[in-house]
């Protein structure tokens, strides 16, 4: 699941350029718990498809008999784990892009907590 850059509610949007904590849009502590906790759950998630999907990626490359195979078939086998392969660096993406929304409502968590004791 991607984040929209553009969405409200969406932890890129809750921090703003500056450095300065005064000068960063500020949540209440139980928003940026539950942020936090949704990308905690987002990431995990994510890491966890994306390790079974190269797992059997993995697999599946190992039982190929290539020696088995005709020419079509060869090819018919290459674009197949080509284009899982491509998934798998699609999904690889998708969990630096949530690694990064994970870093971001973490801050945003601290700056709720500090803010409000």
């Amino acid at each position: 699941m991607m984040t929209d850059p553009h969405m409200d509610n969406s932890p890129r949007t809750q921090l703003s350029a500056p450095e300065s904590l005064g000068e960063h849009r500020v949540a209440d502590i139980q928003t940026s718990y539950s942020h936090r906790l949704h990308t905690n759950n987002v990431l995990e998630s994510q890491q966890r498809k994306t390790g079974i999907t190269r797992a059997e990626l993995e697999l599946k490359t190992r039982n190929i008999h290539w020696g088995d195979l005709n020419l079509e078939e060869k090819k018919r086998t290459r674009k197949e784990l080509k284009a899982e392969y491509n998934e798998l660096l699609a999904a690889e993406n998708c969990i630096s892009k949530s690694q990064e929304d994970d870093v971001i409502t973490n801050e945003n968590y601290e700056r709720a907590s500090l803010r409000d004791p």
